[in-house]
Parts: C-alpha cells; sequence; structure tokens
C-alpha cells in the first residue's frame, strides 16, 4: 500500500485526546516551581511530538503501521503528565528523600518520548521521501518502470535520479514486508550487476541475506532451542529496546543473543545499525557479532557471550558489586575501554562515534578483558570529519556531553567526555555523590560526579572520592592521577578534551599530568 493510498483525518486515527494531552502537559510544567529544568525537558519533548503529528496531519494519509502503536504514545503522554502533576502537588520531605527515584523516573519517560521523537521523525522522512519518490517517478523517461532485481527495485540504468538528496539516498519505503531498496543513483552504471545490489540488502526483506559480511544467518528455531524458548531463567539483560538471552548452540558454543523488545522502527533502526557496523570492527576490546535472524518481524541478533556480564553490575549496588574489583582488574578495564574506544576513533574504516559509552554497554570476557556493545546509535563518520549533527539528542542520563545536549552535535570528544564518566564511575564505585552535596537540576542529570570529583580535587583530597574499598591499594596515587585525567575529559569545552590516543599515553605513564583540569562541564 502507497503511504498517499487512503485520505484519513489524523484526529479519526488518533483521537483528538493526543493534542489535549500535550497541552495539560504544557500547562502543567508552567506551574511547576521546583526541578523546571526536568519538566522543560518533558514539555520541549511534548511539544515537538505535536509538531511532528500536526505535520502528518497536513499531510491526510494513512498508515496502519505508523498508526497502530499511537495508543503506546498516548500512554506515554499520560505519565509523563502525571509525573509532573504528581511532582507539583508532592510535599518537600517526599521530594527530597525520593529525589533519586524521581530523577529515574523523569529520565524513563524522557527516554520514552525520545523512541517516539524518532519514530514520528522516522515516519517523517518516509513520507517525505516516498511523495518526491512517488512525484519524479511519473515523470521519470515517460513513466517507464523499474527494474526488479533480487528483491529490490532499482531506476533502470542511465534514469535520472538528481532528487534523491543525500540523506536520502538507499532509504527504505513502502510497507513493512514490501520495502524496497532505493539503490544510490551515483552506483547506477552501464554493467550494474546483482553483486553490487546484494551488499546493500534490506534487513527488513526475510527472503535477503546480510552475504560478504560473514555473519551466520541462523533459524528463528535454532535460537528457541538455545534459549529453552527465550526462558525467564536464560535471561541476563535488558536494554532499551531489547532483552538479552544466554543460549546454547548445538555445537556447544555459547552465545548471548539479543531480541527486539517490540516490532516499531527504532529497534528496526538500532538492529540495523548493529548489523550493518559491527562485522567491519576487529578489536579485541569490541563485541563480536556472530550472526542474526529475521523471522517475520523478529530482530535477533546472536553475540559472542561474556561470562562476567556488564560492567556496571560491578560498580552499582547488587549481589556482584560486593564482590571484590580490585585495582589490577579495574586498570585492566580502564586502559581495554580505552583502547577500544581509539580503535573506534582512529583505526577503523570508517571511523566510529559509540554515542553511549558507559558501564552498561561494556562487557567482561572470562578473564575481566572489557568489550564495548550496543553500537545501535552509533555513528559512521564521513572521511575527514570528526562530528555529525543530527540535531537529536540520545544517549544515557549523566553521560551526555554538554555540545551535544545543547547543539545535537555528537563528536568523537563526546565519546571521550563519557569515557571521563565512566573512568569516575569504575574508580568512585558510584552513580551520584553521597549528600549533603548541593546540585544542580542539569548538574544532577548530566554531570552528577563532576561537581564532587573536581572540588575534593581542588581542596587536595581526591582519597574521599575513591571507593573505601580500593583505600589500602599501594597505587593511590596512580588511582588520583586517573581521577585528574578524568576530569580532563569531562571538560566543558571539547577542545581542552584529550584524545583517545592522549589518553592511552597518560595512563600508560608514571608522571603526574602536565595539564591540570578546569572546572568541568554540569558544575553549576
Amino acid at each position: 500500500m502507497e503511504l498517499c493510498g487512503l485520505v484519513t483525518n489524523i484526529t479519526q486515527l488518533l483521537g483528538v485526546d493526543i493534542f489535549g494531552l500535550i497541552s495539560m502537559i504544557e500547562e502543567a510544567a508552567r506551574k511547576v516551581k521546583q526541578n523546571e529544568e526536568a519538566c522543560k525537558q518533558i514539555t520541549d519533548r511534548a511539544s515537538m511530538i505535536k509538531i511532528r503529528l500536526q505535520w502528518l496531519a497536513s499531510k491526510s494519509f494513512e498508515h496502519p503501521e505508523m498508526w497502530r502503536p499511537m495508543q503506546g504514545l498516548k500512554s506515554t503522554l499520560r505519565r509523563a503528565y502525571r509525573l509532573i502533576i504528581g511532582y507539583q502537588h508532592s510535599s518537600y520531605v517526599y521530594k527530597f528523600c525520593c529525589v533519586s527515584d524521581l530523577a529515574d523516573e523523569f529520565e524513563s519517560v524522557q527516554k520514552e518520548m525520545d523512541t517516539w521523537n524518532q519514530h514520528l521523525k522516522d515516519f517523517q522522512d518516509d513520507v517525505m521521501f516516498e511523495f518526491t519518490v512517488i512525484d519524479n517517478r511519473q515523470n521519470l523517461h515517460g513513466n517507464r518502470n523499474t527494474i526488479s532485481q533480487d528483491g529490490a527495485c532499482v531506476p533502470p540504468a542511465g534514469s535520472s535520479a538528481s532528487h534523491l538528496n543525500n540523506s536520502n539516498r538507499g532509504k527504505l519505503v513502502g510497507d513493512l514486508g514490501q520495502f524496497h531498496l532505493l539503490a544510490d543513483p551515483s552506483g547506477i552504471v552501464e554493467d550494474f550487476t546483482i553483486k553490487s545490489q546484494i551488499s546493500r540488502c534490506c534487513c527488513w526483506c526475510p527472503h535477503i541475506c546480510y552475504k560478504g559480511i560473514g555473519l551466520i544467518k541462523f533459524s528463528f528455531s535454532q535460537l528457541v532451542h538455545a534459549t529453552n524458548y527465550f526462558s525467564l531463567e536464560n535471561k541476563i539483560g535488558l536494554g532499551g529496546s531489547s532483552y538479552v538471552y544466554k543460549g546454547q548452540l548445538k555445537t556447544g558454543l555459547e552465545v548471548a543473543i539479543k531480541r527486539a523488545l517490540y516490532d516499531g522502527k527504532i529497534p528496526i533502526k538500532h538492529f540495523k545499525n548493529e548489523i550493518e557496523l559491527i562485522p567491519m570492527l576487529q578489536h579485541p576490546n569490541v563485541i563480536k557479532l556472530l550472526g542474526y535472524c529475521i523471522k517475520k518481524r523478529e530482530m535477533i541478533l546472536v553475540f559472542e557471550y561474556m561470562p562476567n556480564g556488564s560492567l556496571d553490575s560491578f560498580i552499582y549496588d547488587g549481589v556482584r558489586a560486593r564482590e571484590a574489583l580490585e585495582w589490577p582488574k579495574r586498570r585492566q578495564i580502564i586502559k581495554g575501554i580505552a583502547q577500544g574506544a581509539k580503535y573506534l576513533h582512529q583505526l577503523c574504516e570508517p571511523r566510529i562515534i559509540h554515542g553511549d559509552l558507559k558501564p552498561g554497554n561494556i562487557l567482561l570476557d572470562s578473564g575481566f578483558n572489557p568489550k564495548i556493545c550496543d553500537f545501535g546509535i552509533s555513528k559512521a563518520l564521513k572521511p575527514g570529519a570528526d562530528e555529525d549533527c543530527t540535531g537529536i539528542v540520545t544517549g544515557s542520563r549523566g553521560f551526555i556531553a554538554p555540545e551535544y545536549m545543547e547543539q545535537g552535535c555528537l563528536s568523537i570528544k563526546s565519546d571521550v567526555y563519557s569515557f571521563g564518566v565512566t573512568l569516575l564511575q569504575i574508580i568512585s564505585r558510584k552513580r551520584l555523590p553521597p549528600p549533603p552535596l548541593a546540585l544542580s537540576a542539569e548538574s544532577r542529570y548530566y554531570g552528577p560526579l563532576n561537581k564532587w570529583a573536581w572540588d575534593l580535587c581542588a581542596a587536595g583530597r581526591l582519597l574521599d572520592f575513591i571507593d573505601t574499598s580500593l583505600h589500602g591499594e599501594p597505587q593511590n596515587a596512580e588511582i588520583m592521577r586517573w581521577v585528574k585525567i578524568a576530569l580532563l575529559c569531562v571538560q566543558e569545552n571539547l577542545e581542552e578534551r584529550p584524545s583517545m590516543p592522549e589518553i592511552i599515553v597518560m595512563l600508560s605513564s608514571e608522571d603526574d599530568i602536565l595539564k591540570q583540569p578546569n572546572r568541568p562541564a554540569y558544575y553549576d
């Protein structure tokens, strides 16, 4: 079904209350006297959702795959409204005592709204491109039909395709299950072959494989049996849009199986990103993707299994966090993360910005060697570029660089910032500083450890920042020097942050760092 095939008013599809909910959120947020920044973040997201829906309403069409999950959007908006109203009417004592829980709740709602905003933006892009393609097809060489080869549709060789701009080339359009791949016009030449088409396979179509990238195509039944029917006992992780299960193949090989939570466009996009980027990466500190499975709308990735799980399970509250993680292991982990990030930024082709470097995205093998994982929101850099300005901020609270938050520009120095926060958390074994340190709303959300570490550094009391289980370590001088390196990584000005190769040199040196850090980002 073409996107413009049916004409239906958006209010019949969504109901008028969805815009009313957004208005209620905006009105409630204006009355909040405290934590205005968190409420503003929610209203900004709600306003963007409204703008995107209004734009789609102006196009007057129906597309079932887009509108089907809209009840979920209503649920998210209701949750946001209840959160703001509840916060507005709660007592000061409740807010003070439950500040951490409230922060997590605000973050959770914001993440859900970010997911919906991205879903709407992706659909907007598809709509714009679809109308452009349809308009131009009617004028392209006297309405000649496209040539279909191996499940992909391309304009006939020699056809003009100048209407396709760079951001739209290769975009998939149409209904799920009937997607066509529009090849990059610059690659359409007289000797066009099926081989060149295969390199740009469509991950929505179960009949097309990712040939030539060294991945195994697993059957769904193989993975069902490997995970004992995706049993709860085998579930080892939960991501923003996926569950992760431990599995064992018939060969005896243990694997980690990542299964999308639902069939929306966000996990599809992340699935596509990982399956395109990770096979190109060959480094001991980057996770290995072994294969994939696509069955109708099931999207599953199969990774090497990491027996020690994620780093965050060792440094945050929980059973494993009480296990000893002595300094030599932490040093090994920190250096491994730095080496993996250096590889992504400098040595692989194309160079990659991870975009969400944090302890939860660092896995540990049996020898506690770290592996960077989760490339769902990563960006492949164009030749000569060091940043990607998408204007859409994604990532995890506490790890987002200020320039990305303010300007939407993700760069290799944004990863450096995230590495610095990760280093502070590994050394302190904390997410938040202990009370009674007063933090602004912005500092609490985006840089909670920055102020604490900086104040202790300036006062010559860095030992107070270090995890107490390390106080007997003979390497206290090294640990305190590494805190200073972390503070260099979280500088407000990205030009003052070191590169990953420079960080590796500083981590390997026994001399005190020459450049002293200034006040970090999100200090006030």
